[in-house]
């Protein structure tokens, strides 16, 4: 990679390593705005009369999750995974759902491909959360029908902002 490695270490004291490697910035973007700058446009964001399922098998993911919910004043439900959330989703309306991708019982990638199939559950905005990089999985994220794809851990001003996007496309969310 034509990068270079140096090592400085003296006994009973310590070691230092340094890495030098040189990069390009990549201007394939998949469809998606990947610039986390644009994010903070909507920060302000009045969130507060929306409904969000958060469905994660990690329950401290989940807890995250419902934390940034509160702080702006969204109500949320969880599930566990895709099983009990498809569940939810028949039982309670709800204006966006942020999914894990790997879950088990269903994944996400079998639950957006079962809400796919209800009509009522259609136009439901899904952004996938993951922790896996957005070049493993964004063709099998569009492809099950999600609408976006954030990385774990993630920029609560991108989460805030993906939310306001794709909830303002199916109704009307105001900007403060």
């Amino acid at each position: 990679m034509n990068g270079s490695i140096v090592m400085k270490s003296q006994e009973g004291v310590g070691s230092e390593f340094a890495i030098n490697l040189t990069f390009t910035k990549s201007t394939e973007h998949h469809g998606l705005d990947l610039n986390s700058s644009n994010y903070s446009k909507y920060k302000n964001a009045e969130l507060s009369d929306l409904s969000v399922l958060i469905v994660d098998d990690n329950e401290l993911n989940r807890m995250v999750l419902k934390k940034f919910m509160d702080k702006w004043q969204v109500a949320s439900d969880s599930a566990e995974n895709g099983l009990v959330a498809l569940e939810k989703l028949h039982q309670k309306k709800f204006d966006i759902v942020l999914l894990d991708l790997q879950m088990p019982e269903m994944d996400g990638y079998e639950l957006a491909e079962a809400m796919s199939v209800h009509a009522a559950l259609q136009s439901l905005p899904i952004i996938a959360i993951s922790a896996d990089t957005i070049s493993n999985v964004y063709e099998k994220v569009v492809a099950s029908g999600m609408d976006d794809f954030i990385t774990k851990p993630f920029n609560p001003d991108e989460l805030k902002s993906k939310i306001y996007l794709h909830v303002s496309k199916v109704k009307g969310v105001k900007e403060v």
